[in-house]
């Protein structure tokens, strides 16, 4: 076969072909000869001329230059296709980075417009609800300038007017009488107190230069779980009913879960009264009053009133934790928790350094069960008897509307309640609830009548001269003033005594180094203590007292009752002091009674 006849050499062709000097016949020669039908199929062709594959050739062994060739031969192979891919991944790596971040900013662009898509969506709508609100209050909005006016003249003035509070008004000493309670009384006093301060009538419209205020309401809010907490389930009802039976004018109570949501400034209600046993942390009575004593503008324009007088409804024992049976009760405590949210009433009304002033009031009970014990009312975590619901409502009554004595006190209370109230002494209560005036550490009865007041007015004078000048026994020495203060001579027929004043020493927060004592001479020019003294230490200090008196009662029968009194708030109490006082003057009682006989 001829490069001619080959199908690939065509020598027509204007272009040689790429194979056209093969001699494929001599190559390759072909053997026309029929095939040996013996042969197998997969035999090779019998042509002798044809090389072979290698296969049964021996090959000579390569030698060292020949090994190392080839090995620098395989590794030039290899290394070139180890950097080749390592290019190629690092294009892909590249290619990679740069369709992410493209991507990424893809996705950025597209976040961003739909969020603004979502922004101006929300700023219709609170266009919407805004110019809807505008529309709803737009004469509200016109006295806010006024509100915001006597907010701040309420703050700022450092007296602001004496709202919930029972006692002294401008000088003046406001007490409720028997036909009276004190939510309607404080709101009379109140109004009072504005004329006064103002010069002219009050006004409930407000003016263009006078913020309206609005008028404090007779409303009660009770906080308390009448679901869960058993003192509450028996207590609400019972108290409810007892203040819906007063003469409070248009006295309302709305009772509130713990978990409700406050109203902002109590809605202008005058007290708060909250059941400590229905809250199971302090924390959660901050927040309540928090929201409840806020000062708020109303939908009218008016200035909002918050309450001003806190009352918690206490278990008995939150003081006594260490001694039994109230030890076995506080395993768990429980009893803590009660007094830290005691606590939390009495901080709010002490710390409190804005307008208006609050009060407080703290009550406890024993259990509410059927009593056989005479009803009985004590300053302090005292008494251990149980109460009947009847007495404790009633009880609670008194405090919160009519008994000033009541006012940032903490008062226990058990018994029953005598059979029937109105062949009861009509100062029943009044006479109750005296003893928290100091409060009461001692009262001595059953000494005479009232035709021996005077002798034993001037025996008791001149007793507390005698221990004043001598001072056995005491760690605090006292000085004896004849004559006391007092707010509850309208409940006596005669009422007069002796004070004995604790005197301030150098110890506790009146100590003094010698680098101080030699400081306050230089300053002074002679010895501290002497007359001549820098009138900057002439302090008038209250470290306390006991306020001795004797009284007539409104039956005639005469009796001597030791108070505290000229204590400050940081005052400490001289319980060993007082202890020494109260016992010397039971001896002066025995004797006195003594020389009766």
């Amino acid at each position: 076969r001829s490069s001619t006849n080959s199908p690939r050499g065509d020598a027509n062709n204007e272009e040689e072909a790429w194979d056209a000097n093969v001699d494929y016949d001599k190559e390759w020669p072909r053997d026309d000869a029929p095939p040996d039908p013996s042969t197998a199929w997969d035999a090779l062709p019998n042509v002798p001329q044809a090389p072979r594959l290698g296969i049964g050739v021996n090959l000579e062994p390569l030698n060292e230059e020949e090994a190392a060739e080839i090995k620098k031969e395989a590794e030039g192979i290899i290394n070139s296709a180890i950097d080749e891919g390592i290019r190629d991944i690092e294009k892909l790596r590249k290619k990679m980075s740069k369709e992410m971040e493209q991507s990424r900013k893809i996705m950025q662009i597209a976040s961003e417009l739909e969020a603004q898509r979502k922004s101006e969506e929300l700023m219709k709508k609170i266009d919407k609800l805004t110019g809807n609100f505008l529309d709803s209050t737009k004469e509200t909005r016109a006295s806010t300038k006024t509100a915001a006016a006597a907010s701040k003249a309420m703050e700022g003035s450092g007296k602001g007017l004496e709202m919930g509070t029972w006692g002294t008004l401008s000088g003046r000493t406001v007490v409720a009488s028997g036909s009276g309670s004190l939510l309607g009384s404080i709101d009379n006093a109140v109004q009072k107190q504005s004329k006064q301060a103002a010069g002219k009538g009050e006004t409930t419209t407000g003016s263009s230069d006078t913020p309206t205020i609005a008028p404090i309401e007779n409303r009660i809010i009770v906080v308390a779980d009448t679901k869960q907490d058993a003192l509450a389930k028996q207590l609400v009802p019972a108290l409810t009913k007892r203040l819906e039976a007063t003469d409070i004018p248009h006295c309302q109570i709305e009772v509130l879960a713990p978990t409700a949501s406050m109203p902002l400034g109590g809605n202008n209600a005058a007290c708060v009264l909250v059941f400590c046993t229905s809250i199971t942390q302090a924390s959660s009575l901050s927040n309540i009053l928090d929201k409840l004593l806020r000062k708020t503008l109303q939908a009218n324009g008016a200035v909002g009133q918050p309450p001003t007088q806190l009352v918690g409804i206490s278990t008995l024992g939150t003081e006594r934790t260490d001694k039994f049976p109230y030890s076995v009760a506080n395993f768990l405590g429980k009893l803590d928790q009660r007094r830290q949210i005691e606590e939390v009433l009495i901080n709010t009304v002490q710390r409190r350094i804005t307008e208006p002033p609050l009060d407080f009031t703290i009550i406890k009970v024993g259990d509410l069960k059927a009593s056989n014990k005479d009803f009985d009312l004590r300053p302090g975590d005292v008494l251990d008897d149980a109460a009947t619901v009847e007495a404790a409502a009633q009880g609670i009554v008194q405090a919160v509307a009519y008994q000033p004595f009541a006012r940032n006190s903490t008062l226990s209370l058990c018994g029953t309640l005598p059979s029937s109230m109105e062949e009861t002494d009509e100062n029943f209560w009044d006479t109750a609830f005296l003893c928290l005036e100091g409060p009461e550490v001692l009262r001595i009865e059953d000494i005479g009548d009232s035709s021996q007041y005077g002798k034993l007015l001037e025996y008791v004078q001149g007793w507390a001269e005698i221990l004043s000048d001598s001072g056995k026994g005491l760690t605090t020495p006292v000085r004896s003033f004849n004559g006391i203060q007092s707010r509850s001579s309208h409940l006596l027929e005669k009422q007069d005594g002796v004070q004995l004043l604790f005197l301030p020493t150098k110890t506790g927060k009146y100590y003094m180094s010698k680098d101080e004592e030699r400081q306050r001479e230089d300053q002074s020019g002679k010895k501290a203590g002497t007359a001549g003294a820098s009138p900057a230490f002439r302090r008038t200090v209250r470290e306390g007292g006991i306020d001795v008196v004797v009284e007539v009662t409104k039956d005639s029968k005469l009796r001597v009752r030791a108070r505290r009194c000229n204590y400050a708030d940081d005052a400490v109490i001289k319980e060993l002091s007082e202890e020494t006082i109260l016992k010397r003057l039971e001896d002066a009682m025995d004797v006195w009674k003594k020389e009766l006989v």
